[in-house]
């Protein structure tokens, strides 16, 4: 047997966002200096998800996010990262503010 003695798993814990974006369904994990985020398909996702992800983050420079499409789970994760700043559930809900607003205007 293994001394597991002074080892703690925890679990992770994503917060479900006020902000809502048309068909896709959010969660956020702040971790430090990076925040990530799942999306999921409500019922489906809208066309080019990927695309408007990253027209809403056009500010950003690309080496600060990372957009990845998991077909396993048919879910979106981005990653953003690297930035000047403390991240923080205001930021966090802006940026989604933002990608709401790209999915919305192309609906």
């Amino acid at each position: 047997m293994s001394d597991t003695a002074g080892i703690r798993i925890l679990p992770v814990v994503f917060t479900t966002p006020v902000t809502n974006i048309l068909s896709v369904k959010a969660e956020y994990l702040i971790e430090g200096d990076r925040v990530k985020f799942h999306f999921w398909p409500d019922p489906e996702f809208p066309s080019e998800f990927d695309s408007l992800v990253k027209k809403a983050l056009r500010n950003f420079s690309d080496s600060s996010f990372e957009v990845e499409y998991i077909p396993e789970v048919d879910s979106w994760y981005l990653c953003v990262k690297d930035l000047p700043f403390t991240f923080n559930s205001f930021f966090v809900e802006a940026l989604l503010g933002k990608i709401a607003s790209a999915v919305s205007d192309h609906a």
